[in-house]
């Protein structure tokens, strides 16, 4: 009990001088020095929290559990508290005591001085830390008090974005130990401070009007663990002290951080719901958790013309509480706008509005739209993960991509895709040489078919010599040939052949050396064949002359004809048509009048088999016409009956001959008219 006073009193002593030294340090408020950070109150990821992260001053903090408690952040991504950080989490601990209890479950158990379970000698059983019960109780599995069931101030999905972490076990007395006395604790999920841990952290946070609270460290004593008033000390098991836990939260659970309070500053539900995200005003901070539970939500279309834009979505949890939000940001990644855009449905093609008008700052902004809980400042809200939109209209406006460039936005300069590459085609060879002395290189020239202004080349050194013979109708002489291709080396651009060849030191075609004219049998041509090269064959038509009549023609019988070919003196046989007859014409002489009928008279000839009458009352002869047919040469008149009474009637008449069964007829007569009775 000696020993506990003069602890205590060289305790206070040395407050009360420290007081002096450290009180210029503390004396000013924390955050008073920041009154408007230059951030957002609404964030991606925890970024944000990495500011002042374990400073005396401006440190965040975070609101975290149920009942929305304040932690400091000494911690993050392993900067901050070095001897607590580790790399992707953030170390979150207490900012103040709240609740009171002993180290111990049993004080008769004095030797029990460990946080997790223990082996104080052989005879005693292993004894759990009170300390070690009463924080999980209460943050992570809750407890029953006075037969009341008082639930953990984690909810599950804290619970599960808690890193686990292993409190190291050992049997050494140390002040500043890391770890703690007795057996390694596994997997704790919050736990309070070792000695070691506090001295990488600033006093000025640990100090709370003088108030006392325990670490886990082990003493220099059987019934003594470390505690904290200031400066490390000791203190019994069985004294009632202050709890302030710890724990590691991991970064990539954290989908959004937000101001504990407003930070989600939203419109009524609707399409105009989207609100600017303005600065934020403090340093205390909530967390939008990333729930696994509605990782089924997705955007299924995005539809709409203009600034007004559909959203289909399926896979949202329903619920008082449940919202379709959406936030823009910037290319930079910063949240510029924030919106609840309706409560969240469960049904098949469920749908919210979007009005985008004048929220658009640029052309790298993206739109993303989630399924939150949202449950009110200081609380943790649980987010499904974002899903980024694609909009009707890409509001990026590109330049096209090119040989060497990819599509480059004309506004923000934001890259898209893979430059084209070239797509060289083979234009030509240039020689080398002249045709007089020959050839010694050649190269072949490309151009882009993309770029015209891109051009390559490929030299070619070596030149297959030849020796080529003059023929009927080619040069002969040396012959270069130049070879480029996808097997050759260097190989062709455009993975393809090209072969050319250049002749030099020439020797003149020999010309044809023709044979004569023969009939080409079965056509109307005959050929001649070089002598040189039978390959070489010339054709032409026949040109026949006028022929000679070997049968003349007849009214009845067609005539033959003999012909010759001027050039080869083939023969051939044509036919010489017929003569055709051509009977005599004959007019009418006189029509007289009768009774509803009048008669014809005409010049009668010899030389024809008949004649053909034609009357119509109509003078063109375009309707009513009517012919009547009288055989006989010898016949000069014919009557035409049942007509109509005093009707005017126009008449002609031709001549027929019949020769071999068809009849010849001659020109109709000039027309005359005839008044009926």
């Amino acid at each position: 009990m000696k020993g506990m006073i003069r602890s205590k009193a060289l305790a206070i002593l040395t407050t009360v001088a420290m007081v002096f030294t450290v009180a210029p340090m503390m004396g000013t408020a924390a955050y008073a020095e920041d009154p408007a950070p230059a951030v957002k109150a609404l964030a991606l990821g925890t970024d944000v929290l990495s500011r002042n992260v374990n400073q005396a001053e401006g440190i965040q903090k975070v609101r975290f559990g149920s009942t929305g408690e304040d932690w400091y952040v000494i911690g993050y991504n392993g900067t901050g508290n070095d001897r607590v950080s580790r790399q992707g989490t953030i170390s979150l601990f207490h900012v103040g005591v709240h609740e009171y209890t002993k180290f111990n479950v049993d004080s008769a158990s004095k030797y029990a001085r460990a946080y997790g379970w223990v082996d104080s000698d052989e005879k005693k059983p292993q004894i759990p830390s009170n300390l070690r019960n009463f924080i999980e109780t209460r943050y992570i599995t809750g407890y029953e008090d006075n037969g009341q069931q008082v639930p953990a101030r984690f909810s599950d999905l804290e619970r599960s974005a808690i890193v686990p972490k292993t409190l190291e076990g050992s049997n050494v007395y140390n002040n500043h130990a890391v770890y703690i006395f007795g057996k390694s604790v596994e997997n704790a999920l919050i736990w309070p401070l070792s000695g070691y841990e506090t001295v990488g952290t600033p006093q000025a946070i640990f100090k709370i009007d003088n108030t006392i609270w325990w670490l886990r460290s082990p003493s220099y004593s059987a019934d003594r663990v470390r505690s904290y008033d200031f400066y490390d000390r000791d203190d019994w098991v069985g004294a009632e002290l202050g709890v302030r836990p710890a724990f590691d939260l991991s970064m990539t659970s954290v989908i959004l951080t937000s101001s504990a309070k407003d930070g989600k500053v939203s419109g009524p539900t609707g399409s105009g719901s989207l609100r600017p995200v303005g600065a934020a005003t403090s340093d205390e901070w909530k967390l939008t958790l990333h729930d696994a539970a509605r990782d089924g939500f997705k955007v299924d279309s995005v539809t709409g013309e203009g600034n007004i834009l559909t959203v289909q979505y399926s896979g949202a949890k329903k619920a008082a509480n449940e919202y379709i939000s959406a936030i823009i940001k910037s290319k930079s990644g910063e949240i510029t706008y924030y919106g609840r855009l309706g409560l969240a449905s469960d049904e098949e093609g469920a749908t919210v509005d979007l009005n985008i008008a004048g929220k658009l700052g640029g052309c790298g902004d993206t739109i993303c739209i989630f399924n939150e809980q949202l449950n009110g400042d200081n609380k943790t809200d649980y987010s499904s993960p974002l899903r980024e939109i694609t909009l009707p209209k890409d509001p990026h406006d590109w330049n096209p991509a090119t040989c060497t460039e990819p599509l480059i936005c004309k506004n923000c300069g934001e890259e898209k895709g893979e430059p084209l590459g070239h797509d060289y085609a083979f234009k030509d060879f240039t020689w080398e040489g002249d045709e007089i002395k020959g050839y010694t290189k050649a190269t072949a020239n490309y151009e882009c078919t993309r770029d015209s202004s891109h051009k390559d080349t490929i030299k070619i050194h070596h030149l297959i010599e030849g020796t080529k013979q003059p023929t009927c109708t080619e040069d002969g002489g040396t012959t270069y040939t130049a070879i480029v291709g996808p097997n050759e080396s260097p190989p062709s651009l455009d993975g393809k052949l090209h072969v050319e060849e250049k002749l030099a030191k020439a020797i003149s075609a020999l010309g044809h050396d023709w044979g004569e004219w023969t009939e080409l049998a079965g056509t109307d041509q005959h050929q001649r064949i070089c002598q040189r090269d039978p390959s070489h064959v010339e054709k032409a038509n026949h040109i026949w002359d006028a022929g000679t009549v070997t049968k003349a023609p007849t009214e009845q019988y067609e005539g033959v004809k003999a012909c010759t070919c001027t050039i080869c003196k083939a023969t051939k046989t044509e036919t010489i048509p017929r003569i055709l007859p051509n009977p005599p014409a004959t007019s009418v002489t006189k029509l007289i009048r009768a009774k509803k009928a009048f008669t014809v008279k005409w010049k009668k000839n010899s030389d024809v088999t008949g004649y053909q009458i034609m009357y119509s009352r109509n003078k063109a002869f375009k309707k009513g016409k009517k012919t009547v047919t009288v055989n006989g040469a010898g016949k000069a008149s014919k009557k035409i009956r049942n007509l109509k009474a005093k009707k005017k009637y126009y008449v002609k008449i031709r001549t027929y001959k019949t020769v071999n069964g068809v009849n010849y007829y001659s020109p109709w007569s000039k027309a005359k008219a005839v008044r009926t009775k």
